[in-house]
């Protein structure tokens, strides 16, 4: 009889066992999508126009790329071969009259609205407050990116200047010039149901709500989707994997990228929203991602949100 006791004891043991192990999370696979998440077949994804910069009319000199969110406008200037920024100027039109231009048409680059004179960089990006503009989802607007770059010797000397623009189109009028059209982009499922979330406890700078992740607080961390608290849903970083729970109110919206992750080291937490489409970190859609180790991290995530019982509003 004491077998049998000690049979059925070892027999309860290794069940609960068992069932604890199924029951623990695997930190080295992405959960499931077999969780009941519905996704919208309509999401898009933002990303980013690239363009050539030509210096000197001829010489490919680097890369414009031109991204934009809800709130902002970003204008990247990158160079390639050696060559430098010294001053960049940037206007953005709803059409190319938009473009200061003097009466044989070209442009006026000391009249447009964006200016800046930097010391040797090889990237550069101009962020323009959307909210300035007109502008709808769809709609081709140009935009002018003017430069001016250098070459420097062995003793920092510059050996070589050029003007420089960004476009694939060509300017009118009698001097060489080049310009970009982009189509402002809106992300969303085309339901009103969509939101833009981002894990974290912490509010971000700038005119744009947005959180970011900080592994010095809390290991457990907070969502805001449409700047309101969601309750249930949480973000936690637990030795390299940053667990993302969405909660009974929220699922990933359709697309290849609803999650997109960017690191950033002690002191270079960025003072504005970033453009989730340049994120380098992670872009997928997994809710479980193994990272590289950053004191700060920003979690950008494309949310359908229902049932929410009361909205929180952002801290």
């Amino acid at each position: 009889m004491k077998s049998i006791f000690k049979l059925m004891f070892l027999l309860s043991v290794m069940l609960v066992v068992l069932v604890g192990c199924q029951n623990m999370p695997n930190l080295t696979e992405p959960q499931s999508y077999e969780t009941g998440i519905l996704y919208s077949a309509n999401a898009r994804e933002i990303v980013p126009a690239e363009y050539p910069i030509w210096a000197g009319q001829n010489i490919l000199a680097g890369t414009l790329s031109i991204y934009n969110d809800d709130e902002y406008l970003w204008v990247t200037f990158s160079l390639i071969d050696g060559w430098l920024l010294t001053e960049t100027h940037v206007h953005v039109a709803a059409t190319l009259s938009g473009i200061p231009q003097n009466h044989n048409g070209t442009p006026i680059p000391g009249h447009f609205d964006y200016k800046e004179v930097h010391n040797y960089l090889t990237e550069y990006t101009e962020i323009i407050d959307l909210s300035l503009y007109d502008f709808e989802c769809e709609q081709t607007i140009v935009i002018a990116a003017h430069a001016v770059v250098v070459k420097l010797g062995d003793d920092d000397e510059i050996i070589e200047k050029e003007t420089a623009w960004g476009g694939d189109e060509p300017g009118p009028g009698p001097r060489w010039w080049f310009y970009a059209e982009y189509t402002i982009q809106c992300n969303g499922n085309g339901n009103g149901e969509g939101e833009t979330a981002y894990g974290g406890d912490y509010p971000g700078g700038g005119a744009a709500w947005w959180y970011y992740f900080d592994t010095e607080g809390p290991a457990t961390q907070a969502i805001y989707a449409g700047q309101n608290l969601i309750p249930g849903a949480s973000v936690t970083y637990d030795d390299g994997y940053l667990i993302i729970n969405l909660g009974p109110y929220m699922s990933l919206q359709a697309g290849s990228e609803p999650v997109k992750i960017q690191g950033y080291a002690e002191g270079d937490l960025p003072s504005v929203r970033p453009p989730s489409g340049l994120f380098t970190t992670y872009k997928g859609t997994d809710l479980t991602v193994m990272v590289p180790y950053y004191r700060y991290y920003v979690i950008h995530l494309d949310v359908l949100v229902s049932g929410l019982p009361g909205a929180q509003g952002a801290k």
